[in-house]
């Protein structure tokens, strides 16, 4: 790859096969300045932290959130569906923006966005991440000047993790990913004509989560009948969501440990003891990442984590004045006058593809959609009911390795040629070769 916009730290991996990478992939976790003090592993590393340089982090938040032009949003159009049948594509709608990044995202909706930890502080990368340039400055934000400190103790932090986890010298990556956003516009999909979904709340006596009025029976859209095979438990849709934003989470750790493969690094994808702790659920004992959390009105829920003041916010009060505002915003950033959908030049398509706009969401399903949240908020006092307005999951650790380590106890092959290059190649030191 040729490019004399690039940075130098990317021409330095911009070529390194993929499939190498993907066989070479390790967890990694020894870092320089490490000890291990117990077990047959015991080893006190003789070299001291070595962080992290910008250009390195840089080349990581770019794996995990990098922006990499428009998404293709190649899908159908077609108004033309058989809703009694439930088969048809006229959802191609339900795409929340063009912009693509170097993981996938359900709907394209891309909420997750990446805090990180280092000897200098904390950091939040407010945006997608840009291809590293030379004189392109950092989108990064400080929000804390020193390192966030972990318990090494449950259930902040699990046990086989804490002898690793967030040492001297290392980067710590934390994604996160904003719920509501993909919550709303799923529901404009489930809510909608084509799909007809009817939700029951059956921890409230099979409620119908504020859509008695668009049932069938009733005069609207929705299939109330289970022969219909289209009625969902609320708590099942919460999982659905949950699970659609851990998984974003995964990936990006993936990307990040190809990359640190790349560039010759150490690293390891790490679970956490708790996400809700890491956002800052017990400040008197742990202050996380400091999000703000809201108690629930009704007894016997959790709080529910609403905002990072002031560099994140949700989509819910007091934030938005109410659940309509909140789905309403969501529509108009596909289709109000300055949506996506309705900017020209901003769809990938050439013009002459669509002699007609996107069709917007149906009234009725807008209305279904407010009716939902608003019968949430009221009865479980928080929004959504059993999944949090943000979500931490999975992390990412990248370090210098000590290779003294693994010449000590482990067989040839714990490490590759990239990682004995690394510092001759980066930092301008000596190519690792083995004492032992």
């Amino acid at each position: 790859m040729k490019n004399s916009r690039l940075s130098a730290s990317l021409l330095k991996v911009a070529d390194y096969p993929l499939v190498a990478a993907l066989i070479n992939r390790r967890s990694r976790r020894f870092a320089v300045g490490m000890d291990i003090t117990r077990g047959p592993l015991q080893f006190s590393s003789q070299l001291p932290p070595m962080p992290l340089a910008k250009e390195e982090e840089e080349l990581l938040l770019f794996a995990g959130i990098g922006d990499t032009g428009n998404n293709i949003g190649d899908m159908a159009f077609d108004e033309h569906t058989d809703t009694a049948q439930g088969t048809g594509n006229s959802e191609g709608r339900t795409l929340m923006n063009f912009r693509g990044r170097t993981i996938p995202s359900a709907c394209g909706a891309h909420t997750s966005q990446i805090f990180l930890t280092n000897d200098d502080g904390v950091f939040f990368n407010p945006c997608h991440h840009e291809l590293p340039q030379h004189d392109v400055p950092s989108s990064i934000v400080k929000v804390s000047n020193q390192r966030l400190e972990i318990p090494r103790r449950l259930p902040y932090m699990h046990a086989f993790n804490q002898p690793y986890s967030n040492v001297a010298g290392s980067t710590y990556f934390i994604p996160v990913t904003s719920v509501v956003p993909i919550y709303l516009n799923l529901l404009l999909l489930l809510l909608s004509e084509e799909y007809g979904f009817f939700i029951i709340d059956t921890e409230n006596a099979d409620a119908p989560c504020g859509l008695a009025d668009f049932r069938q029976s009733q005069g609207g859209h929705l299939y109330e009948q289970p022969k219909d095979g289209r009625i969902m438990r609320l708590r099942d849709l919460d999982s659905m969501v949950a699970e659609t934003a851990a998984i974003e989470q995964g990936i990006i750790c993936q990307n990040m440990m190809l990359m640190t493969q790349a560039m010759g690094l150490g690293g390891s994808i790490q679970t956490l003891g708790s996400g809700r702790h890491m956002l800052g659920c017990n400040p008197e004992v742990f202050e996380g990442l400091g999000f703000q959390f809201e108690a629930a009105t009704r007894s016997g829920v959790p709080s529910n984590p609403i905002g990072r003041l002031p560099v994140w916010n949700s989509l819910l009060p007091p934030f938005v004045k109410s659940m309509s505002e909140a789905v309403q915003t969501v529509v108009k950033s596909k289709f109000g006058p300055e949506g996506f959908y309705r900017q020209k030049g901003y769809t990938p398509w050439k013009p002459e593809t669509f002699d007609v706009p996107v069709l917007a969401h149906s009234e009725r399903t807008i209305d279904a959609a407010i009716a939902f949240c608003e019968y949430v908020q009221k009865i479980y006092g928080r929004f959504p009911a059993h999944v949090d307005a943000f979500r931490c999951a999975y992390t990412y650790q990248a370090h210098h390795l000590d290779m003294d380590f693994y010449d000590m106890h482990f067989k040839q092959g714990a490490y590759t040629k990239t990682q004995a290059e690394h510092q001759e190649k980066w930092h301008g030191g000596e190519r690792h070769v083995s004492k032992y």
